[in-house]
């Protein structure tokens, strides 16, 4: 509280035989110049005092400052490794030295089929605005991948979180069954066919944005070693057939 006083004066004679009273005119002041504080962040609701001329008809006069919180805002951004907006900003509004919470105030998520980049900066769950503002935050993300296991491949036409036809990872792009054939034919013309079934498999991962598959390395098995059955009198065109790696 400030005050200003203004003191104003005026003389007076009195006639001794009459007694009466003459007055001079009332002297004048002035209030001063006032400079209202400036508090960052807020706004009085009087900008500034000006000199005020005081006479014998002023009254006492009382002002009151009262100062309100500015508006203010920041933005979440979601960027990709070169910076560049994945969608459209997060605006979250307040005012000077209030805090804003996440979920209650405002959401921001990671947009669907991404995640954060690892080590990035997270969303922050709140935001507490100063006298001037808040700054903007950048959220680092990047494509999410998911893993396609060779025992449950992906059927036909199944889509990524964003709508994407996921276009690879089936049955026929993680498994293969390879079979070796013995033919046997005997003295009399008879044939006995050995087969020998080799399975391999692979494993794949897509991009749950774009549904592209990157495929892993496909597994190795084996066609077993064959001893070739002896009939007497007779000499087989090879005694046995060598164990066999299977591989892609």
């Amino acid at each position: 509280i400030a005050s200003q006083p203004v003191h104003l004066t005026r003389t007076a004679k009195v006639d001794t035989v009459t007694g009466e009273v003459t007055y001079s005119n009332w002297t004048t002041g002035s209030w001063d110049t006032v400079a209202v504080p400036v508090v960052a962040g807020y706004t009085p609701n009087i900008s500034s005092i000006d000199v005020t001329p005081v006479t014998y008809e002023t009254q006492d006069s009382n002002l009151h400052i009262t100062y309100t919180a500015n508006a203010q805002s920041m933005r979440i951004h979601f960027v990709d490794a070169s910076g560049k907006d994945v969608v459209d900003p997060v605006m979250v509004s307040g005012k000077t030295d209030e805090v804003k919470r996440l979920g209650t105030d405002y959401q921001a998520n990671v947009p669907t089929g991404w995640v954060l980049t690892q080590g990035a900066t997270p969303v922050p769950t709140e935001i507490a605005f100063g006298p001037d503002g808040h700054d903007d935050v950048n959220v680092l993300i990047e494509h999410g991948v998911k893993s396609i296991s060779h025992d449950n491949p992906i059927p036909d036409g199944q889509k990524t979180s964003t709508g994407k036809v996921i276009n690879g990872g089936h049955e026929s792009d993680l498994n293969r069954t390879v079979t070796r054939t013995i033919t046997i034919t005997n003295p009399d013309g008879t044939t006995k066919k050995v087969p020998q079934v080799a399975h391999i498999h692979r494993d794949a991962s897509y991009d749950d944005v774009t549904g592209e598959v990157t495929p892993g390395i496909w597994s190795t098995d084996t066609w077993a070693k064959y001893k070739v059955p002896v009939i007497d009198g007779y000499t087989a065109s090879q005694a046995k057939v060598e164990e066999t790696k299977v591989t892609s």
